[in-house]
This record gives C-alpha cells, structure tokens and sequence, in this order.
C-alpha cells in the first residue's frame, strides 16, 4: 500500500501550510550533483495523484562503477570462479566504503553489499531518501497499472560520490516488463516430453545435479499443478524451490484474497508461470529448479538478477520482457552491468539463459496438461543467449 503524506496542517487563514521535512545536519555538508542517464520522461497516460508520506519506508539498489565488462563473445567457454569474477570485474571495497559511509551520514541504512554484482541495497524514509537524492517522489496513477510511486526526474547524489554511484534503483514502481500471450490456432497436436526430445535432439539424461533457473515478475505458484502435471505424463516430479525476491509466493487461497480486479490477472500470471515450471519439470525431472519471484518494476528485475548470479543455476529461462528503447527505463538503468545478468552467468561459469520469445500463448488459467510447441524458434537477440523458444501446455 502507497503511503500518502498527511502532514498538513491550517494557518489562521484557513490555508493549508504542508509541513518540510527536517533536512539532516549531512545534507549541508555536500552539494548535490545529477547522476549522468538518470533522466526519464514521466510515465505514459500516468498522472501524479499526491506527495508521498515523508515517513514511509523506501529501499533502492546502488550501482557502483567498476572495471568494464568484456564483449559477450569473449566469455563463452571461459569459466570464471566467484571469486576470480569478483577480483576482475567486482566493485572495488573502497568505493563501497565510501558510498555506505556518506549514505549513513543521511540516517540511510545499509541492509546488503554485492561486490561481484556492484550493488548495495539501501534503505530508509521517504524524507531520507529526498534529502540524499532528491527524487521528487510522489504517487501516480494510470489505466493500466492503478496507483504507483515513481520520481519526477533526474536524481542526484552528493558530490562526494560523483561518478562512483553509477544508478539509484527503485524510487519509481512502473511497470517495465511484462508476457504477451499470443491467440493461439486450431489444429495444434500435442507433444509429450519425449517427443519434444526426439524433435530437439536432446541428448540423454535427466538434468540430474544441475540447477535450473526460472524467471516470473507476477503470479503464483500452485504445487498441486505440477504434481498432476508429472502423474500424468509419468515422470518423477522434480525438486521445486520458491524464492520470494522482493514480492511473496501466493497460493491459490491467497490469490483468492486479492481485490477482484487483481484476481484474474494474477491466476494468468500464475497458468504462465506453472506452464515454465512443467516444461523443464518434464525435460529435466531430477533438476534442481528454483522460481524466483519479483515484482515488474526496474529494482524488481534488477534484485532477481542479482539473486540469480549469487545461486549459479546452470541455465536461466526468462518469459518476461520490455522493448530495449522503452522508455521506462533511464539509460543509466540500462547500462548496469545487471541488466546485462545473462552476460554475468556466462562468465561467472559458463552459465547460459534461455529467454523465451514475447509470443507466449493464452492460458486462461493454471492447466495440467502436455506439451505443445507452435512456433520455431526465434533468433535470439543476444549473443549470450542459447534461443528464445515457444511453447503451449495442451490441457
């Protein structure tokens, strides 16, 4: 829920006088600069309903600089340890001592470090936020997403860190990604796994001591679909882990509590997000698969692809997606090295992802059925990519 700020109070006038926040003693320490590509047009058909509640709790994601990252192809085939990566490409410990010292100066609290990732999470109120950065938050609304925080502009950060905070991530909620679920024709004939094994030319074994990885920006997780799901298509019923990113796992009796204009959208999400899990359930059922769960604004992405590289799975599939000149994302936000995270899982050990096309077929609702593909697989646009594929679930 979207605090809003109250604080107002009336003169003898009767006119409504909005009370400051008090600014901290660090704030008149440092001059604020911009962040270079912090800019960002307001979001389309959204209009600003209120000014936030200066004591409503915020967290962002820091970006630090660090040493630039090498071409994709450069990567491939060559396997770099945790620690190798971190020592290479890492954020360096004295910019991330620096950062945490002057953001603590501003009462903000440092709640986690990610030096192979050049990220620390931070968090704090929304008077806090405002005296360090200068976001000019407030709450919007629009058709499609209802209300949301988000920043007017650019933001800033103090002098002191000019050019070694490299992005402020999360002040604004909008949503970035999203499923395009394609009408799909009649006359499709369904293929078991097997089948799909034999057409790919997969070759033998089960996936047995690997970890696979599953992407999802929505929707729930119903352990009972898969369960069926692998009953009837007679094969064993793979290790699933949930991993809550930044927004909760709900199961059906909790997506049921939801308001009821969020009801059906999320039992949508949730058909996509079991038809991803049963898919590389039924081709590699003695996997480990984890489905991490974050929400579809920009730190959401961001926070899931640090979570990931943190896990080394052996693949990560992701169903979601945004055009790459939208918008909604400032440059600063699309130059992070996180934002390139399939990139980060070659290097760190070869790692590869799988992103499915933004065709994905409707499923009105979770399905236990087999496996249909309907389209060939589309040239991947990234070179560290393995394929974006297409796939349907048969009910």
């Amino acid at each position: 829920m979207i605090s809003r700020d109250k604080s107002s109070r009336k003169t003898r006038t009767g006119r409504n006088v909005r009370k400051k926040p008090a600014r901290t003693k660090a704030s008149a320490k440092a001059h604020a600069v911009p962040v270079q590509g912090s800019s960002r047009p307001p979001a389309q058909g959204a209009t600003r309903v209120s000014a936030l509640d200066p004591r409503a709790k915020v967290e962002i994601t820091v970006t630090l600089r660090g040493p630039k990252l090498p071409p994709a192809a450069r990567l491939i085939g060559n396997s770099l340890s945790l620690g190798e990566f971190r020592a290479r490409y890492g954020a360096s410990q004295r910019d991330i001592d620096k950062v945490s010292q002057v953001l603590r100066t501003y009462g903000l609290k440092i709640e986690s470090i990610s030096r192979e990732t050049r990220s620390i999470r931070v968090s704090g109120t929304v008077a806090q936020m405002e005296d360090a950065f200068q976001p000019q938050l407030a709450v919007y609304r629009s058709a499609e997403q209802g209300e949301f925080r988000d920043r007017q502009n650019v933001y800033n950060v103090p002098a002191s860190l000019r050019n070694i905070v490299t992005g402020l991530i999360g002040f604004g909620e909008r949503k970035v990604a999203s499923r395009k679920r394609a009408r799909i024709g009649a006359g499709l004939v369904p293929l078991d796994p097997e089948a799909l094994e034999r057409l790919y030319k997969f070759p033998q074994g089960d996936g047995a001591g690997q970890k696979i990885a599953i992407a999802e920006l929505g929707g729930g997780y119903f352990a009972r679909d898969l369960q069926m799901f692998c009953r009837k298509i007679k094969r064993a019923e793979p290790k699933v882990r949930t991993v809550s990113v930044n927004m909760p796992v709900r199961s059906l009796a909790q997506i049921r509590k939801l308001p009821k204009d969020k009801q059906q959208e999320e039992i949508d999400n949730t058909g996509e997000v079991m038809m991803d899990v049963e898919i590389v359930a039924g081709l590699c059922p003695a996997a480990e698969i984890s489905v991490y769960f974050a929400t579809f604004d920009q730190k959401g992405w961001v926070d899931l692809l640090d979570r990931v590289i943190k896990d080394r799975p052996v693949a990560l599939s992701v169903s979601w997606g945004s055009a790459e000149d939208s918008s909604d994302w400032s440059d600063a936000a699309r130059a992070m090295p996180s934002m390139s995270g399939c990139r980060w899982q070659l290097c760190l050990a070869s790692r590869s992802v799988s992103p499915r096309a933004m065709t994905a077929p409707e499923t009105s609702k979770p399905t236990t059925g087999l496996i249909s593909t309907f389209r060939a697989p589309a040239p991947s646009p990234w070179p560290w990519a393995v394929r974006c594929s297409c796939a349907r679930q048969a009910g």
